[in-house]
């Protein structure tokens, strides 16, 4: 498995900005029982929003993940399409979470690490280089 890893420099405010936004947005959410928080922006790299979307299909409702959706067009299309699952699933209407995204990131899906409620790692997926058999 290969993970586009964001550099040292960046990576501490961007991961400050990630966890006060979820611990301020997200009301349903108990990270001490999370391990991975996937946000999935709605438009973007087709082979890569599809792969975080059909993962998404077949693991919606496992309790040691959390999902978020930003850049939605239709949340009703959204819900047609996948069948949100309220409990492990956010959608970020307001779009706050893809407006931290790097610019050049903003059209992947991000996978986020969790231990002991904070994020650990941070990782970006891209055309053919992360896969979800580990998650």
């Amino acid at each position: 498995m290969v993970l586009l890893l964001l550099s040292a420099c960046g990576n501490t405010e961007f991961k400050d900005k990630l966890n006060k936004l979820i611990k301020n947005k997200i009301d349903n959410i108990n990270l001490e029982n999370i391990e991975y928080i996937i946000i999935i922006p709605n438009q973007g790299c087709d082979g890569c929003i599809s792969s975080a979307e059909e993962f998404y299909k077949n693991n919606k409702n496992r309790d040691d993940l959390f999902f978020i959706f930003t850049s939605v067009v239709s949340v009703k299309t959204l819900n047609i399409k996948l069948n949100i699952n309220k409990k492990t699933t956010y959608v970020d209407f307001d779009n706050d979470f893809i407006k931290v995204f790097p610019n050049n990131k903003r059209i992947y899906p991000l996978i986020l690490s969790v231990k002991a409620g904070e994020i650990s790692d941070i990782s970006f997926q891209l055309p053919d280089k992360f896969s979800y058999e580990d998650i």
